[in-house]
């Protein structure tokens, strides 16, 4: 007698972008009184598949790779339903990010250095690390951010490296003024000091805060600049400058 059969070829893209759609042919076994004979359908392997970040590696009969290999366009022949996997080859070129953001001088918000975003070609399925760029003036959080990721095929990962600003903390002495002296400041780089109370002394006129105490012309302290720019110490103590104009 002769049997038929209907036998299904389809596809798993296993991870690409689409799927080829099914294909099927019948399958007819002859029987004799001593033997047996097959007509198989013949089938075409489905050409290759795009995937963002890979490369196409051909088609295999299990998701592993371990099954029995074929190549986009190659004949075959089956007697029963079969899927077909997509294999792949991670890509070498495949992009990623990495972005840089400085703590703002005041507040609790960080901005993005647009200038400084790096864009950068890895291997797809690779782990990459982002280094920190030497700011001046910053140093790099351990808190914040995202240092260390996995490349992604369709090129979406992005880095980010945060920097918070060094602190300076600036103290005040009175110098033989009355009262007591202004709390100290704290202030990041790249901010400036409040302006501090006047302080009094009877028979003297206050000239200003100095970084010494005898008031030196290169050792004033100018609340209109940023602290850096009137001091390379993270710490420093300002003293009144007093002048007693009443004296000869």
């Amino acid at each position: 007698g002769v049997y038929e059969k209907e036998v299904v070829l389809s596809y798993d893209a296993n991870g690409g972008d689409f799927c080829p759609e099914s294909e099927t042919g019948s399958c007819r076994a002859n029987v004799g009184m001593e033997d047996i004979s097959y007509d198989r359908p013949a089938f075409t392997a489905a050409g290759a598949l795009p995937r963002q970040g890979y490369v196409f590696a051909g088609w295999n009969t299990r998701q592993d790779g371990k099954g029995e290999p074929y190549l986009a366009g190659e004949d075959l022949e089956l007697d029963h339903d079969t899927v077909l996997y997509a294999m792949w080859v991670a890509g070498d070129c495949t992009p990623y990010r990495v972005e840089h953001y400085w703590q703002d001088i005041e507040g609790d918000s960080y901005t993005r250095v647009d200038a400084d975003t790096e864009y950068i070609a890895g291997r797809t399925c690779d782990t990459v690390k982002a280094e920190a760029n030497p700011y001046t003036g910053f140093h790099r959080s351990l808190e914040l951010g995202r240092a260390e990721g996995v490349v992604e095929g369709d090129g979406s990962l992005a880095l980010q490296v945060y920097y918070d600003r060094d602190l300076y903390e600036v103290g005040f002495d009175l110098n033989g003024g009355e009262g007591a002296a202004p709390q100290t400041e704290t202030v990041r780089y790249g901010g400036r000091l409040q302006d501090a109370p006047q302080p009094q002394r009877r028979g003297y006129t206050f000239k200003g805060w100095y970084l010494n105490r005898e008031g030196t012309d290169d050792a004033y302290w100018d609340f209109c600049q940023t602290v850096e720019e009137n001091s390379g110490e993270r710490k420093a103590m300002l003293y009144a400058k007093w002048v007693d104009e009443t004296a000869p």
